[in-house]
């Protein structure tokens, strides 16, 4: 039986990055990951700058640059009924791109240096440790017990730890991410990421090294299976979208290179936070990945855990803490990712004006633009935020949307309007729920 302050369920980016967070506050960790060796399928490989500066504040800058990393300094996306792309800087810092088993990596070479981090390969959970109600530890197969203070479920959207601490889930399966490299070609902004619209879904591309381009493709569900297959659809659907720069390169990478099909899920908690442990990363939560805040919130959940844990309180209220702290943080980008996927997946009069509507507000001026990104990233966290831009998006835009369904003739034209107003009203929900919260504190947001 091993113990100490903080046992993590799972040893991917989530898990590592807390327990570095929460090493460097002094406390005892032990990682326990079920996988020896490397992950099977495609990751995350993009982080903001508050991720980046949170990596640099846990010391390893210089190790992910000697890895391979590369620096991100904002985004440009790119429609085909456009000819002018909006450009949008991130407003404070550069982000990163960096494999993601070269990020893993530099994160358990860091650990395994610490005297006071025990990281374990091979070590598969298959229970949670509860004694008066409240969760102690964990069993790992092979009856293995791993009890600590506080137990952190780090083992990814579809977290069977979750399952045992009795958290609901709402989930849904969205589309798919096909995500390949391409050698050569030219991204239009070498330095940014970039989103192209056009196709049936929208294409995320972002510089990979010298000459390369990575590209995640969102495709529907009803995708065609097999290599050859896939290859002719993304070719046949895709391609012609994207700049002529690029699109020679990636139209040889769709034929010759390795296409990887990862599934894209919407999947919300209503709560994180069980008496005695907490869950952070995918296993609190995800949503599309079309704005690669994925990996941006998991870092940010991992230094607020720390922060948290290391606060005064009982550690309940530590916990709740953390709670309220995360979802404030979290809500505003899922909602971002959402409303943007909303928009830029549909083939419809309807969502076309949504989209026109975005764009024209993206190049108004330099605040909406500074405004977006900061929600994006996560230097803005207020939901009412989001929901004052998004109105101002949303409100110029209805009545071309309802133009555009009336001249269709068929309501379906309004559903990107509906989804919209849907989550406008769920963004204001959670903005008046941070204001009570805060006023029962006696706080001001």
């Amino acid at each position: 039986m091993s113990r100490a302050d903080v046992v993590i369920a799972g040893g991917g980016f989530s898990g590592l990055a807390t327990a570095a967070a929460c090493a460097a506050r002094g406390m005892d960790v032990e990682v326990l990951e079920a996988r020896s060796g490397a992950l099977p399928t495609f990751r995350g490989e993009l982080l903001h700058p508050p991720a980046a500066r949170a990596l640099a504040e846990l010391g390893l800058s210089a190790a992910l640059f000697a890895a391979g990393a590369t620096r991100i300094a904002g985004f440009a996306a790119f429609a085909s009924t456009r000819s002018d792309p909006a450009v949008l800087p991130y407003p404070r810092g550069e982000g990163l791109v960096i494999g993601h088993e070269a990020l893993l990596t530099a994160l358990r070479e860091k650990l395994r240096r610490l005297p006071n981090v025990n990281l374990v390969q091979g070590a598969k959970v298959v229970d949670v440790l509860r004694q008066s109600g409240r969760v102690v530890g964990l069993r790992s197969h092979g009856g293995e017990l791993h009890r600590a203070e506080v137990v952190v479920v780090a083992d990814g959207r579809h977290s069977t730890i979750r399952k045992l601490l009795a958290i609901r889930t709402r989930a849904s399966l969205l589309s798919y991410t096909a995500a390949l490299l391409a050698e050569g070609g030219r991204l239009p902004y070498p330095e940014s990421g970039h989103v192209f619209l056009g196709g049936p879904g929208p294409v995320l591309a972002y510089p990979y090294g010298s000459r390369r381009t990575r590209l995640c493709v969102d495709v529907p569900l009803f995708t065609p299976r097999g290599r050859r297959a896939l290859a002719e659809y993304l070719e046949g659907a895709f391609v012609p979208h994207l700049p002529e720069s690029l699109r020679a390169a990636v139209a040889m990478a769709v034929r010759t290179s390795a296409i990887e099909l990862c599934a894209n899920h919407f999947m919300y908690t209503d709560r994180c936070v069980v008496h005695g442990a907490a869950l952070v990363g995918d296993a609190a939560g995800c949503s599309h990945p079309l704005t690669a805040t994925g990996m941006t919130i998991a870092l940010h959940d991992a230094m607020l855990l720390a922060d948290c844990l290391g606060e005064r309180g009982s550690l309940g209220a530590r916990l709740k803490r953390f709670q309220r702290r995360r979802y404030r943080f979290a809500r505003a980008r899922d909602l971002f990712a959402q409303a943007l996927y909303s928009v830029f997946r549909a083939d419809s009069a309807g969502a076309r004006a949504l989209s026109d509507g975005v764009f024209r507000y993206w190049q108004a001026g330099e605040p909406s633009r500074t405004a977006s990104m900061n929600i994006l990233t996560g230097e803005e966290s207020s939901a009412l935020r989001f929901f004052v831009e998004y109105a101002k998006v949303v409100g110029p835009s209805s009545l071309k949307v309802c133009e555009a369904a009336l001249r269709a003739r068929s309501l379906d034209a309004l559903q990107p309007l509906r989804s919209i107003l849907a989550l406008l009203g769920a963004s204001l929900d959670g903005a008046i729920a941070q204001r009570s919260a805060a006023l029962r504190r006696g706080e001001l947001v």
